[in-house]
């Protein structure tokens, strides 16, 4: 899967990800669901604690989404 890894995003130009909702990373206070990243560690956690083994979590080549790939 892919997603928004806070330690991979360039922040300060289209990112700020300045306000928090749990363990996720929000742009807009009033629409947090806009767009949302998280913890690289978080995501592997959450995979592992799912059941996932052989988590991998890759940052973006050329930019876009960081990759995460778990085997059951």
């Amino acid at each position: 899967m892919t997603f928004l890894c806070i330690e991979h995003v360039e922040l300060g130009r289209r990112w700020t990800f300045k306000y928090r909702r749990g363990n996720a990373y929000v742009e807009s206070a009033r629409y947090p669901e806009a767009a949302v990243a998280y913890g690289e560690g978080f995501m592997a956690r959450l995979a592992a604690d799912c059941g996932f083994r052989e988590v991998t979590v890759s940052p973006p080549r050329g930019g876009g989404q960081t990759e995460l790939v778990a085997c059951k």
